[in-house]
Formats: structure tokens, C-alpha cells, sequence
């Protein structure tokens, strides 16, 4: 697959489609690599005549590390978070919402429909705010707008849990580390619509055989934790905009996407019954639907 090379950065990414057909841009979130973007999901968004861009956000998957950078202690920097002091990361959403912006030039799209999902969506808002003249349209899944009420001491305590669990229970096999990334994908999915055991253990062998290292899921937490103002970004939104949420999300509750909606003005919400934190497989087709007819909503009213 491509790379782009920027900010002494190399971005992984892959598109579907033609690139003369309008952009779509779809960003992942915290730890996850673009291929969690279903393939079939990507491929229902280029039958309807865009170009669809998915990527690996720096420090993971095949984008750069940021490996000369030490491994951030999360506890200090969310009490930093809370007692607005100095937070002393490695980067910010800020400079991943660049990444992606850069991405876009160098694929020489001057304006795009962004999609993200979970942090995703932090980094998708923030774009749609900063860079608004960049954003044809804005769509938000399982995210939230404001990481201080979000980062709470039990979900950051859950969140290193599943990260360590690896270490903490001594399993230090190949096939010990996939069984604990298993069990965490099993955690954020959906109960209603339970990913098939076979689907589930490809689709993350395709993962893992890409990417095993953790510590750049870490920073990217930290970055999560370091970034400020990210609910007055998300109320100056002014582009189009649907707001996606599952309302069996135990990672970001139903009532984070509900409040994101309220803060944009005059955004779309979709809550989704039997979606977790999670694209099920019985939903996808559905929620290509619902992005690709905001998609065609928003171009309609501006040709």
C-alpha cells in the first residue's frame, strides 16, 4: 500500500474508488488500525461515486512510530487534565487532525467529507472547526466532544487494565498476546449482533500480523488527555453533520453522542440499536446508507 511523507511522518493509507470522484475521508480511533474500517463498508461508499481514503494514524499500524518518545504516565497527565496544568505529551489531537489534513494534500483533494470514528471523531471535529474551508460535510461515530468529562479515573483504570492485561496475567506468547486482544475486541462489541468467532479472529490476525506494538496506542491516549478546548471546537462546527452512536456502547455511552449532536448546531443523530463500539457486521450496510445519503444531502445543496 501507499505511503505519504510529511512532517518527517510516513502515513499509511488505501483508497477505493476513483480520485476523481469526491473525497471521503475516514479516520479511526484510539489504537485501531484503518483496516477496522469493514472493507465492505469502504466498498458501498465508492459504489456511490466517492473516493474513499482510510489511513493509519501516526503511531500505528504501518504509519511511523513515535518511538523516540517515552511512554507517557496517564494517571499524572489526566489529573494535569483535570487541574488544567501543564501536560507534557508527545503530541496532541491537533497535530493528528494535521496529519490527516496533510494527507488530503498530498492526495491533492482540496475538500472532503470527513468521517471518524471514536477518537476518529475528536480528530474529525477538531478538523471540521479548524480547517472548516477543507470540510464538505462532517460525520461523527461513537465519539465524544469533551475528553475531560470522558476520562474519567474508572474508564482510564478499565482502559490500562485491557492494556496490560497481557502483562499483568505473565502471558508472554504470540498466541497468549492475540487471546487478550481477542477477549478486549469481544469487550467493546456488540451483544445483540456478536461478531462471528472465525470473522473476528481474521479480521484480527490481519491486524495484529500488521501491527503488535502497544506503546503508540498509549500515546495516542495521552494525546486524547493532553488535547484542550475541545468542546468549544465542536460548538463552532458549522459544516453538515451526522452524529452516529450505538446505544450498546459500554467505551463511550449513548448520552456522549447525544451531547455532541446538541453542541453542533443543527446536526443529525442516529442512534443505532444493537451497535456497540463496533461496526457489526449485520449493520454495516445500513450504516453506509445513512453516511452516504448525508453525503449526497450535503453535495445536493451545494451544487
Amino acid at each position: 500500500m501507499p505511503k505519504a511523507t510529511f512532517n518527517d511522518l510516513e502515513i499509511e493509507y488505501e483508497t477505493f474508488g476513483s480520485a476523481s470522484s469526491t473525497p471521503v475521508l475516514l479516520i479511526m480511533g484510539l489504537g485501531a488500525q484503518m483496516v477496522v474500517w469493514p472493507d465492505r463498508f469502504c466498498e458501498l461508499l465508492s459504489e456511490e461515486g466517492y473516493y474513499v481514503i482510510r489511513f493509519d494514524n501516526r503511531d500505528i499500524g504501518l504509519s511511523t512510530k513515535l518511538e523516540n518518545h517515552s511512554t507517557p504516565h496517564l494517571v499524572k497527565q489526566l489529573f494535569a487534565n483535570w487541574f488544567d496544568l501543564k501536560i507534557d505529551a508527545p503530541y496532541n489531537l491537533y497535530h493528528m487532525a494535521e496529519d490527516a489534513v496533510m494527507l488530503l494534500d498530498h492526495l491533492g483533494c482540496d475538500k472532503a467529507h470527513v468521517v471518524g470514528a471514536s477518537m476518529g471523531g475528536m480528530i474529525a471535529q477538531i478538523i471540521a472547526s479548524i480547517y472548516h474551508h477543507r470540510i464538505l460535510s462532517l460525520t461523527s461515530i461513537m465519539s465524544a466532544a469533551d475528553s475531560r468529562s470522558l476520562l474519567m479515573p474508572w474508564n482510564i483504570k478499565r482502559g490500562m487494565n485491557l492494556l496490560n492485561s497481557s502483562r499483568q496475567s505473565g502471558r508472554t506468547t504470540t498466541q497468549d498476546e492475540f487471546e487478550v486482544k481477542l477477549e478486549t475486541v469481544k469487550f467493546f462489541s456488540s451483544r445483540t449482533h456478536p461478531p462471528h468467532p472465525e470473522e473476528l479472529e481474521r479480521r484480527l490476525r490481519i491486524a495484529f500480523e500488521r501491527d503488535r506494538e502497544e506503546l503508540g496506542t498509549r500515546r495516542q491516549l495521552s494525546a486524547i488527555v493532553a488535547t484542550n478546548a475541545q468542546r468549544s471546537l465542536t460548538k463552532s462546527v458549522n459544516v453538515p453533520t451526522l452524529v452516529i452512536h450505538g446505544d450498546e456502547d459500554r467505551i463511550i455511552p449513548l448520552k456522549f453522542g447525544k451531547k455532541n449532536a446538541e453542541l453542533i448546531d443543527q446536526a443529525e443523530f442516529r442512534e443505532i440499536e444493537g451497535m456497540a463500539h463496533d461496526f457489526p457486521r449485520p449493520l454495516v450496510g445500513y450504516l453506509a446508507f445513512l453516511i452516504s445519503k448525508h453525503l449526497r444531502k450535503t453535495d445536493q445543496n451545494r451544487d
